[in-house]
């Protein structure tokens, strides 16, 4: 299988059927863009009904992400050839 092909593939279940509802549609491209804020409002509720170690584990969890995008960041610099202007 190519990487075409199974780009493709994926592709096609991830779309939306064409008969698909106007109301999943909505759901989904609410999901797409704030799902972000909906894990941090989830994350803020139960830090705060949460004892210290709860906490500890929400603020590492919060948190974890930061890493490998900075390094990701940092490895796509070396790469990255910027064209003269």
């Amino acid at each position: 299988m190519s990487l075409e092909t199974f780009n493709l593939n994926l592709f096609g279940l991830i779309n939306a059927s064409e008969n698909a509802a106007d109301f999943s549609i909505n759901v989904a491209i609410f999901i797409a863009n704030d799902l972000l804020y909906i894990m941090l409002i989830i994350f803020l509720v139960l830090w705060f009904k949460g004892n210290f170690d709860t906490k500890n584990k929400y603020l590492k969890l919060l948190f974890s992400p930061v890493l490998p995008l900075r390094s990701a960041k940092l490895f796509l610099s070396f790469f990255i050839i910027r064209a003269p202007l």
